[in-house]
C-alpha cells in the first residue's frame, strides 16, 4: 500500500510504501530538504561526536571540547555513580598542589610530590612559565644575564661569552688551574695526543678503549682521514692518477675518473654483465638479443618499428578514413565505436567543421551541438531512484561493472559505482532497466547509444528471463 505523507521541510506530498514508513522519523522530498533543514544548530549531529560510556559502552553524542576534556563518558548519573562505586573515584588517592604559575589548584598522587618540584595545571602554564626569565650573573665578569627559568639550574655556570669562560679556566682563581698555564685532567680524563698533530688533549678511558685514533677537533679528523684512508688509483681508460677510498673497491678490478671514460671503454669492450637472451621477434620471426631487464618490462618484443606497426594492424588496429582528407589511417577499434566521423589529426577536424555551415563552431552548446537530445540531461529523475535503490542494485551485481571488458570491483575504484538506464529514460526505474557501470564505461555508453543499449541489453535478459 502506498501512502501520502508531507515533506518535514517544505510541506510537499510525497508517496512511499507503507512499509517504509516508520513512526517518530522525518521524511523529506529530495536531498536539497534533506540538507537545508540539517544546517547550523538544527543538525542533530552539530559539532558533536559518537563517545562510549564509560560504565554501560553505550554510544553516546558530545560535543568535541567536553570529549577531550574528560577521560570518563558517562551517559547519564546513574551510570557515574555505580561506577565511581564499583572501581573508586580518581581524586580519592590525590592530593591538591598549586600551580607555580597561575597558582591554581591541581591534583598529583601522593608519591610523586616532592619538596622544590614545580607543577602546572596543563602545558599552557608550562609554556608560559618557561618563557619567563630569570637575572643571573656572570660567574667571572658578574655581568647580569637573563635566562629562562626553564632552563635554569642551581648548580649550573653561567657566563657571558666565550671569552668569559676561558678567562675563569685559565685564572689563578680555578681549582684545576697549574703554573704552566694550562688545565689538568677533570675528574676521570687522562692525558692523550692528537693522532694528527700531536697536541696534548683530555679523554676519558671509554672513549680511548672505543676509539684507535683520537683528535682534538674536527680539522685534524678531515686531514688524517685524507692522508691515511684513500689511496691512488690509475684510470684504466686514460691512465691517468686519482684520488679515491679504500673502501671502493670493485670485483672486476676497472676503475674510471669519470663517466665519460667509463661509457667510452665499455664501446670498445663489452661489458661481461650485460648478458643477453635469444628472443624471436613476434611478427616476422627473426632472432633478436635482449636483456633479462628489458623482457620482464615489455610483453611484446619486436626487431624494429616496422615490425611493430604491422602487428598491431593485423591484430588491434582498424582501418578508418579521414572524413576531411580521405586518407587512410588506424585506430583501436573502440575508437571506430565512439562515433561516425573520423579524423587522421586535430588539423582535419578543423578544417572540416569550418567549412561546414552544420559545424561553424568547434565549442557548440544547447541545440546548436550536433550530439543534442532534445535536453534529456536536464530531465529530473524519479522519486524511486534513491540511495537506497542503487545500493540495491549494486549488491545484486557484487558491487562489479556489468561491462565484460572491464568487469572493475568498486574496492578498485576511488568511487562508487554508478547505476546506468538501459533506455536513458530517467524516469523508468525499474530493476529490469537498471545495471551497474563504473564511471568510465558509463561515459561511454552515451556515445553511439544503439549500439550499447543492445549490448547491456543482452546481459539484462540472461538475468531476467521473460515469460510469454
Amino acid at each position: 500500500m502506498k501512502v501520502k505523507i508531507k515533506c518535514y521541510y517544505c510541506g510537499e506530498t510525497i508517496i512511499k510504501n507503507s512499509t517504509q514508513i516508520v513512526e517518530g522519523k522525518r521524511y523529506f522530498c529530495n536531498k536539497g530538504c534533506f540538507y537545508e533543514y540539517n544546517r547550523g544548530s538544527n543538525c542533530s549531529f552539530y559539532d558533536k561526536i559518537i563517545v562510549r560510556c564509560r560504565y554501560c559502552h553505550g554510544n553516546i553524542l558530545r560535543k568535541k571540547s567536553h570529549a577531550n576534556r574528560n577521560k570518563n563518558n558517562f551517559c547519564n548519573i546513574e551510570c557515574m555513580k555505580k561506577y565511581y562505586k564499583k572501581y573508586g573515584h580518581p581524586l580519592e588517592n590525590k592530593q591538591k598542589v598549586k600551580c607555580t604559575f597561575c597558582g591554581g589548584i591541581t591534583f598529583r598522587k601522593k608519591s610523586k610530590i616532592k619538596e622544590g618540584k614545580n607543577y602546572f595545571c596543563n602545558i599552557k602554564c608550562l609554556n608560559q612559565w618557561k618563557k619567563l626569565k630569570v637575572k643571573v650573573p656572570c660567574f667571572y665578569c658578574e655581568h647580569i644575564l637573563l635566562i629562562n627559568k626553564g632552563a635554569y639550574k642551581s648548580d649550573q655556570k653561567y657566563f657571558c661569552n666565550k671569552q668569559c669562560s676561558g678567562k675563569f679556566h685559565t685564572s689563578k682563581n680555578n681549582s684545576h688551574y697549574t703554573k704552566e698555564g694550562k688545565i689538568k685532567a677533570y675528574g676521570d680524563q687522562i692525558k692523550t695526543k692528537c693522532s694528527y698533530c700531536q697536541s696534548t688533549i683530555y679523554r676519558t678511558e671509554n672513549d680511548i678503549k672505543s676509539h684507535e685514533h683520537l683528535f682534538c677537533n674536527q680539522k685534524c679528523h678531515r686531514r688524517w682521514y685524507a692522508l691515511n684512508k684513500t689511496y691512488t688509483e690509475t684510470c684504466s681508460y686514460c691512465n691517468v692518477g686519482f684520488k679515491r677510498r679504500k673502501t671502493h673497491k670493485n670485483k672486476n678490478g676497472l676503475y674510471f675518473c669519470s663517466d665519460r671514460c667509463r661509457n667510452e671503454f665499455y664501446k670498445i669492450h663489452k661489458h661481461s654483465n650485460n648478458k643477453k637472451i635469444k628472443i624471436n621477434c613476434e611478427y616476422c620471426n627473426e632472432i633478436i638479443w635482449r636483456s633479462e631487464s628489458y623482457i620482464k618490462k615489455n610483453k611484446h618484443h619486436f626487431c624494429n618499428k616496422e615490425c611493430l606497426k604491422k602487428y598491431f594492424k593485423m591484430n588491434n588496429l582498424v582501418k578508418l578514413s579521414c572524413k576531411n582528407c580521405k586518407n587512410n589511417f588506424y585506430r583501436k577499434s573502440y575508437f571506430a565505436k565512439r562515433s561516425k566521423d573520423h579524423f587522421c589529426s586535430d588539423k582535419c577536424r578543423n578544417m572540416f567543421y569550418s567549412v561546414n555551415n552544420s559545424f561553424k563552431n568547434i565549442h557548440l552548446r544547447g541545440k546548436d551541438h550536433p550530439m543534442w537530445n532534445n535536453g534529456s540531461s536536464f530531465e529530473p529523475y524519479g522519486l524511486e531512484f534513491n540511495d537506497e535503490l542503487r545500493e540495491f542494485i549494486r549488491k545484486r551485481d557484487g558491487y562489479r561493472c556489468q561491462n565484460s571488458e572491464c568487469n572493475k570491483h568498486q574496492n578498485e575504484l576511488k568511487e562508487k559505482l554508478s547505476v546506468h538506464h538501459l533506455d536513458y529514460d530517467k524516469s523508468n526505474n525499474k530493476e529490469e532497466n537498471l545495471i551497474t557501470l563504473c564511471k568510465s564505461c558509463h561515459m561511454k555508453s552515451n556515445f553511439n547509444r544503439d549500439y550499447w543499449q543492445s549490448f547491456y541489453r543482452k546481459i539484462q535478459d540472461k538475468r531476467y528471463l521473460v515469460l510469454v
